[in-house]
């Protein structure tokens, strides 16, 4: 995105992450997730990622204003069975404009660059022990994803039917 002029380096840029992350220790792509605990756990390190991300991106872009937003348990429509657990789930969960509410306060506030902002304690500050502040992790997934993205970009960049 910087690359293309799609994003500028002193934009606001909000992360939505999870304090499901907390249930895991690391961020792979070599990892099952064909049952509904894989599943969980598989989103559970998606979250993860998204604050080594955010971090790294922080990091790197020191111009930038980078949040991570830990909206609430949001009724975003992902469940969407009839069973009664998830009939109830549907009722107890936040309406998604109360869920908007944390990323909205990080786009238009005074923030802390890299903070890790949650619905209802606001700037949390993590622990060195957290799984989110192991910063080697961190380091290889930002490269990794880098390597992934340029491969593709290299790709595209000489397809004809590719659009920026």
């Amino acid at each position: 995105l910087l690359n293309d002029g799609l994003l500028e380096t002193s934009a606001r840029v909000v992360i939505v992450t999870g304090d499901i992350y907390i249930t895991t220790s690391d961020c792979t792509r070599d990892f099952s997730y064909k049952t509904i605990i894989g599943a969980t756990k598989a989103y559970s390190r998606s979250k993860l990622g998204n604050i080594w991300i955010g971090q790294a991106l922080q990091e790197r872009y020191p111009e930038m204003i980078v949040t991570l937003v830990h909206p609430g348990v949001v009724n975003s429509g992902l469940m969407m069975g009839d069973s009664p657990v998830e009939q109830v789930m549907k009722k107890i969960l936040l309406p998604t404009p109360l869920g908007a509410q944390t990323s909205l306060f990080c786009v238009t506030q005074t923030v802390v660059p890299g903070g890790y902002y949650h619905n209802t304690r606001g700037l949390v500050h993590l622990q060195s022990s957290d799984p989110a502040m192991n910063r080697k992790r961190q380091s290889e997934l930002w490269e990794e994803c880098q390597a992934i993205t340029n491969s593709y970009a290299a790709q595209h960049a000489t397809d004809p039917q590719h659009e920026t």
